[in-house]
């Protein structure tokens, strides 16, 4: 795994999101809500070790696109589930929050990976 500040924090954020999934009390209601927080929330450091192994400068962008994409869905799994009273406010806003700067910094990567693209 590369040792890149954004690859650490992305993988710890998907740490956090295992850690959370584990200490909700799966029920019928939410199975389908934790499994989807899951599946988004390991997909975004995934698809960012999957960048760096792209084969060229469109599949790098491509997959920061996605694991962007994987970041703002993970974030909406979690406000659901804290606006469904499965998760309390102070551990929901401690993760959203990393989340968010997360897709923030994947953002900004893309936008100059596209700069430099067109130079």
């Amino acid at each position: 795994m590369s040792r890149h500040p954004i690859h650490l924090r992305s993988y710890k954020f998907t740490l956090s999101v295992v850690e959370l999934a584990k200490s909700i009390r799966v029920d019928t209601i939410n199975r389908s809500l934790v499994s989807q927080m899951i599946r988004s929330g390991t997909s975004v450091s995934a698809n960012l070790q999957e960048a760096d192994a792209g084969i060229s400068r469109k599949d790098f962008i491509n997959k920061i696109t996605i694991s962007l994409k994987e970041a703002r869905e993970t974030i909406y799994w979690l406000t659901l589930l804290k606006d469904s009273n499965y998760i309390a406010l102070d551990r929901w806003q401690a993760i959203v929050s990393e989340g968010d700067e997360i897709a923030r910094i994947l953002a900004q990567i893309k936008i100059n990976s596209q700069r430099q693209a067109v130079k």
